[in-house]
């Protein structure tokens, strides 16, 4: 999963929840998004 500057401004300073990130997708977005 890439995310482009225009999204990955929207979720500078926010929270996010990722569920189902025991596996998978999820897990990937998980991993994706803590790197960032």
């Amino acid at each position: 999963m890439v995310v482009t500057s225009p999204a990955r401004k929207e979720l500078d300073g926010k929270v996010i929840m990722i569920t189902g990130a025991s596996s998978g997708i999820g897990a990937a977005a998980a991993q994706v998004m803590a790197a960032q």
